[in-house]
């Protein structure tokens, strides 16, 4: 084998191999980013403060507010249509609330069109998610969440409690982490008062 002949195969197992560092550090970067929290921390209605108006519709096509959805802490997971991550996200949240007294979840999801109900977004255990559907673009214009799927637990007085991106189930439970934190220091300040 020529000197010429080897010197061109290694240049093209170093280009292989630079490749695969491309690739590999460019995902490692998407991982870092989708999961970082601030990332999109500025999203959704400001913690603390009272959820926007609400105005939703069940798969019937019946009117529902926050008052309709039980609970201490309302999980509301904003999704989208073509979301891939949503359904199980949901079904995450479902779980939780199976373990967690007084945690109620449902799936908010954009519709585009009054005279036609989508159906739901998935099941579990043969059962549709609780799904309720607001007007497409409400999404982003009243409540400002612009990635789903995308998380908002309100507490019973309807303040925001907290809030971020559910792309891992350690988002979810950091999430009702969060909500279990603000309502101890609620129930402090008002054993306080």
């Amino acid at each position: 084998m020529s000197f010429f002949t080897l010197s061109y195969i290694l240049l093209w197992l170093l280009v292989a191999f630079e490749s695969i560092v491309l690739v590999l550090v460019l995902r490692e970067l998407g991982v870092i980013y989708l999961g970082r929290r601030d990332a999109f921390e500025r999203d959704g209605p400001d913690i603390g403060k009272p959820l926007p108006a609400l105005q939703a519709y069940a798969n019937g096509g019946t009117p529902r507010t926050l008052a309709d959805l039980p609970g201490d802490v309302r999980a509301l997971l904003f999704g989208g249509v073509g979301c891939r991550l949503c359904g199980p996200a949901m079904e995450k949240f479902e779980r939780w609330s199976d373990r967690v007294p007084g945690l109620a979840a449902v799936m908010l999801m954009e519709r585009s069109d009054d005279s036609t109900m989508p159906t739901a977004a998935g099941t579990r255990n043969g059962q549709e998610h609780e799904t309720w559907w607001i007007q497409q673009g409400e999404m982003f214009r009243a409540f400002g969440v612009r990635v789903s799927p995308y998380a908002v637990l309100v507490d019973a007085q309807g303040d925001v409690v907290s809030k971020g991106l559910v792309n891992h189930h350690s988002d979810i439970k950091r999430l009702i982490k969060e909500a279990r934190d603000a309502r101890q220091r609620n129930r402090v300040v008002a054993a306080s008062a």
